[in-house]
């Protein structure tokens, strides 16, 4: 579990964006772009637990990922998660301008 203070300054960069990169009927596993720090990871954590469909889920700041375990029966839809992202993403639209300008002057591809 990463400190509290765990922070990545250089990804204030990157605008938070989600996609599932592994799943079954039973979980998933989210690549989450974007995520600056622990508390980022710990609200981004409550929102995805508390889309419907979702039963548990666990974000690691680190690995910039998280895994979603699935209520009995039900997939939640990815655009509800990426929802749940952009409801705690603080700085969302600065933080879409900077990867726009980062990437027309060539510091980000």
């Amino acid at each position: 579990m990463p400190s509290v203070l765990t922070a990545y300054p250089s990804r204030l960069a990157t605008a938070p964006t989600l996609r599932v990169t592994d799943a079954t009927p039973e979980r998933a596993v989210v690549r989450i772009e974007g995520l600056v720090c622990a508390l980022c990871a710990a609200r981004t954590q409550q929102a995805l637990a508390a889309v419907p469909g979702v039963e548990a889920a666990r974000v690691d700041v680190d690995a910039g990922t998280a895994e979603l375990r699935y209520a009995l029966g039900s997939t939640p839809d990815e655009e509800a998660l990426r929802r749940a992202l952009a409801s705690v993403v603080i700085g969302g639209a600065m933080r879409r301008w900077i990867e726009r300008v980062a990437h027309l002057i060539g510091v980000r591809r």
